[in-house]
């Protein structure tokens, strides 16, 4: 019994010197502080953000953005909200995301610059200076034009264009439409008109077949009445060539109102004029033309767009990445576009 006393005492001091041992190998180990831990920890997160998409060029991407200009007046939004505490809103505007294709030049270069690299989720906020927005402003494009434009009322086509435009044989007394007219015509008259001209040998055997010979007629392709040559040069034939012209009368009615490229315009008639007299708005932005003045007879028109010269601030979060598609339009209101 002795004997196995002593064993078990000789077994537990040994297990006790071999915590001991391994305690103080553990103490004995270099610490790590945290002044000495690598500056960046490698999680999860991080390697689900460094996956993450980066707009490039080609892709077509959504984003919201805010347009201002550098004394932070906001001149255009995708924002709902934004737009109507900016007093901007247009209630025709449905104010999605900004949809477009990079580097396609669907916005303005510097919109189209500033995406390139972002992720999904991401804002930023760019300035775009002029050069890379709407340009310069340029002075030479402020023009002034005739506020009052006239017309004569009857004017003449040929009968090979009368046919093409109208489809049938015209006669003194018909009324008809066409979709290029904003009125009402009537054939007014039909003549035979002569005239000289002058055409190489070349042309005058292409058209008739023959050679020319002087005071002889020939038919002629593409020509009503039968030509006769007037004289004949190594270089020149001359013809006497008859056309028949009608003569059409325009019908407008008297103080008639028409939509214009400059807005509503008021007609009065005599009987050989139309006389148009345009009424735009100071201020309005008809197609890229920016009516900045108009007196009794003249209408001053900017054609610069209206924010060239000027340098432009966007807050820009891209909500959406495509890779690589081949489609995009900005939406119907954006500023944006070039």
């Amino acid at each position: 019994m002795a004997n196995n006393k002593t064993l078990l005492a000789g077994i537990i001091i040994i297990g006790i010197l071999i915590v001991v041992i391994a305690f103080v190998a553990i103490n004995q180990l270099p610490k790590i502080t945290p002044t000495s831990m690598p500056a960046t920890t490698t999680t999860i997160a991080n390697i689900a953000d460094n996956l993450q998409f980066v707009v490039e060029k080609d892709d077509t991407i959504e984003v919201n953005y805010i347009g201002s200009f550098e004394n932070g007046t906001v001149f255009d939004t995708s924002y709902r909200d934004v737009a109507i505490e900016n007093n901007i809103y247009d209630p025709a505007r449905k104010y999605p995301p900004l949809k477009f294709k990079v580097g396609a030049g669907q916005v303005i270069a510097g919109f189209d610059d500033a995406v390139v690299g972002m992720k999904i989720g991401e804002e930023k906020t760019v300035k775009i200076p002029p050069t890379l927005g709407y340009g310069k402003y340029d002075s030479k494009l402020v023009e002034k034009v005739n506020r009052t434009q006239k017309s004569p009322r009857t004017q003449n086509v040929t009968l090979d264009r009368f046919l093409t435009v109208v489809g049938k044989q015209p006669f003194v007394g018909m009324n008809f439409t066409v979709s290029e007219a904003l009125w009402s015509l009537t054939v007014t008259r039909i003549t035979n008109n002569s005239r000289i001209v002058d055409i190489s040998p070349a042309e005058f055997k292409t058209g008739t077949g023959m050679d020319p010979v002087i005071g002889k007629s020939f038919t002629m392709s593409g020509v009503t009445w039968p030509v006769t040559v007037l004289n004949l040069t190594n270089n020149t034939v001359s013809i006497n060539l008859t056309d028949t012209v009608v003569d059409i009368t325009h019908n407008p009615a008297e103080n008639e109102v028409l939509d214009t490229m400059l807005g509503n315009a008021m007609v009065s008639v005599t009987d050989d004029e139309i006389i148009i007299t345009a009424n735009p708005e100071v201020g309005r932005d008809y197609e890229g033309i920016r009516v900045i003045a108009v007196n009794e007879t003249t209408i001053t028109v900017d054609l610069n767009h209206e924010f060239a010269g000027k340098t432009l601030m966007f807050k820009i979060k891209v909500e959406n990445i495509t890779k690589g598609s081949s489609s995009g339009k900005s939406p119907s209101g954006s500023s944006i576009s070039p």
